[in-house]
């Protein structure tokens, strides 16, 4: 339960990225967070056992995209 609330919150924070970052109408240079997956459905797993997941972001934007932290909920 636990490890299915990291993965919407990931895909919670990548939205919110994208949308505070994403141009309209495309004539400023900033920068378009979009992630591949935004949600990533974790399978149950034992206590202490590690869980691992790449969450792949492409920068569609014109301008750099910098991620300076991203945490889980």
């Amino acid at each position: 339960m636990k490890l299915k609330c990291i993965g919407i919150s990931i895909g919670i924070i990548l939205m919110i990225a994208a949308a505070c970052f994403g141009s309209t109408d495309g004539s400023s240079d900033t920068p378009l967070a979009v992630a591949l997956e935004p949600v990533f459905q974790f399978e149950p797993v034992l206590d202490g056992e590690e869980v691992v997941h790449d969450f792949v972001i492409q920068n569609q934007g014109n301008a750099e995209l910098i991620i300076y932290k991203v945490q889980t909920g």
